[in-house]
């Protein structure tokens, strides 16, 4: 037999029929300086563990542009997606499932209740499976209770207290007694538990690859410019000769060079100019390029926010071409790009008008080839699958459906 279907009533009252209930009682006295630290400091171990259950665990956003895809969630969010997916499919609720959803939210409200002040009992780092726990209001000698939920409560049968020199012996039920196995709160043994513990690892452990998966995925397909990875486009200008686009550092052994040069791959730096005018552009070494523009009125493009800092002087003493400092550079008329190999020093990028004039606006990207992206994309999302699917059946293994 089937629980009927029970509607969300609109109100704070208790309703007796709905099968969920909270209660918190009335504290008569609350300890004055637990106020003043609990609801941070004595909390904040729990509020760790309730992130991980209802707060933001993953995010993918498209960086080209201000519009952009998210999903963020908990664990409690993913397991009730997979309860979702079950229901739909065997028209049932995993049992297991919707004991470890209970707990999960038992522990979330207990924190709630501790933190909004409304007890002095710490809530207790434990996962409270089944209907019911040992005691659903556990009293203080304060007289206060921790807060809990209730699932739908089975029949009870009325039970005759007798005096304990006529109580009869108490018989054992079947699966107690020395020899049989123990079963948790709600009737489920160490097996199952450990199950659910094992699915709901390998869940977080699954959604969190397929979630890498998917971020690749869409920076491979959304955001990949032909071969290059490339950033969103940033507007510079100076009324000067010449703008200088900060510098990079690299610092590495040849190993570690390695590794940089297999996860970047090759480097582009493109710049358009916003007129007809010819562009040149070209990536040399800080030195290099500080004795060329020195005493040159130029532009200097610092810090993350591409904050610009005029520095004052004349003009260069040759057009950019005729230097020899350049590692890569390029000049013409639009688009301009030069492609270089990560390698070890101190780089900065130079966009000047190629005919030695002042003023100039351009719009610049930087992108890189990233060559394993598509198979961290694939590799995410299959075994991201693969994972998730392990746990889904793990936690709903057992299901029963109960009457």
């Amino acid at each position: 037999m089937r629980s009927r279907r029970t509607s969300t009533p609109f109100t704070l009252r208790e309703v007796e029929e709905y099968p969920a209930h909270l209660h918190v009682d009335y504290p008569e006295h609350l300890s004055r300086g637990l106020v003043l630290v609990k609801w941070w400091l004595l909390a904040l171990p729990h509020y760790l563990v309730v992130g991980i259950l209802v707060g933001a665990g993953w995010q993918t956003a498209r960086v080209t542009s201000s519009v952009g895809w998210r999903w963020e969630g908990g664990l409690i969010g993913l397991l009730a997606l997979v309860a979702a997916v079950v229901l739909a499919v065997r028209g049932a609720y995993p049992r297991p499932l919707f004991d470890l959803l209970l707990g999960l939210h038992r522990w979330v409200l207990r924190v709630t209740a501790y933190a909004a002040l409304m007890t002095d009992v710490y809530p207790p780092f434990r996962l409270d499976l089944g209907e019911h726990e040992t005691s659903d209001r556990r009293t203080t000698d304060r007289g206060t209770t921790a807060a809990t939920v209730t699932g739908n409560p089975p029949a009870t049968t009325p039970v005759t207290v007798q005096p304990a020199a006529v109580q009869p012996a108490l018989v054992q039920p079947e699966g107690t007694g020395p020899g049989a196995t123990r079963a948790g709160p709600s009737g489920n043994k160490p097996s199952t538990t450990a199950r659910l513990i094992g699915g709901m690892v390998l869940l977080v452990v699954g959604s969190g690859a397929f979630m890498g998966g998917a971020s690749a995925a869409v920076a491979e397909l959304g955001i990949r410019d032909g071969e290059y990875l490339t950033s969103r486009s940033w507007p510079v200008s100076t009324p000067g000769y010449a703008i200088e686009l900060g510098d990079v550092e690299i610092h590495a052994p040849d190993a570690g060079l390695r590794f940089l040069e297999g996860v970047l791959g090759d480097v582009r730096v493109r710049a358009t100019a916003d007129d007809d005018g010819p562009l040149f552009l070209g990536v040399g070494t800080a030195d290099d390029v500080a004795a060329y523009l020195d005493g040159v009125a130029h532009t200097r493009v610092v810090g993350e926010r591409g904050r610009s800092v005029e520095l004052p002087g004349g003009a260069p003493s040759m057009a950019p071409e005729e230097t020899d400092i350049w590692i890569a550079r390029s000049v013409g008329r639009g688009t301009q790009e030069v492609e270089i190999t990560p390698r070890n020093g101190t780089w900065v990028a130079v966009v000047m008008p190629a005919d030695v004039g002042t003023g100039q606006r351009a719009e610049v990207d930087v992108g890189a080839t990233v060559p394993w992206l598509p198979g961290a994309a694939v590799t995410g999302l299959v075994l991201g699958l693969a994972l998730i699917g392990a746990g889904a059946w793990l936690v709903g293994r057992d299901h029963v459906d109960r009457a």
